[in-house]
């Protein structure tokens, strides 16, 4: 348990996609829930420096950001969301990126990533428009790692004012006819 809620300890330790459902319908407000992390700074001396702090406390990621680090279904992502739309506009504190950020830095890594970066577009469009940690622009993160048209021209759409990437993709599509 560790001082955290049944559904983020499910999502932290491998509960199945229907386990972690069950308890969100059990409790929806679980999906808000922000624990405190004082139980890993007292087993990690260097975990201050890896989270962000709030007054005298640390504070860990949201369910919708374990669900993303941990490579969740859509439908899981889609029930965090449901439960707590707000999700995808707050930093994890441990990565400092938005959840898309977070999706984006793994897109390589899952073949559904583009479907998860849509789903949390979506949900929060801001989010094409801030920085990542890193500086970039998401549109700029898809650019490089050769993302679909369909994400890249609705990252586009959510920003138009992107970077030369988001222009040169812009031309690219238009000249083979997909718009």
């Amino acid at each position: 348990y560790n001082g955290r809620l049944p559904l983020t300890s499910s999502l932290q330790m491998g509960g199945t996609d229907d386990e972690v459902l069950a308890l969100l319908a059990a409790y929806p407000q679980a999906a808000e829930d922000k624990q405190d992390d004082l139980n890993d700074s007292d087993n990690n001396p260097d975990a201050e420096s890896e989270t962000l702090q709030e007054g005298d406390q640390l504070l860990s990621p949201l369910p919708l950001h374990y669900a993303i680090i941990e490579m969740r279904s859509q439908k899981v992502l889609n029930a965090l969301l449901d439960a707590y739309p707000d999700a995808a506009k707050k930093k994890n504190p441990q990565t400092r990126n938005l959840p898309m950020h977070d999706a984006l830095e793994d897109a390589l890594k899952r073949p559904e990533a583009e479907e998860v970066i849509l789903l949390l577009l979506n949900a929060y469009p801001q989010a094409a428009k801030e920085k990542m940690k890193d500086g970039r622009l998401p549109i700029e993160v898809c650019a490089k790692n050769k993302a679909s048209e369909g994400l890249m021209l609705a990252l586009y759409k959510a920003n138009p004012k992107s970077r030369v990437e988001g222009l040169l993709f812009l031309g690219r599509i238009l000249s083979n006819g997909s718009l």
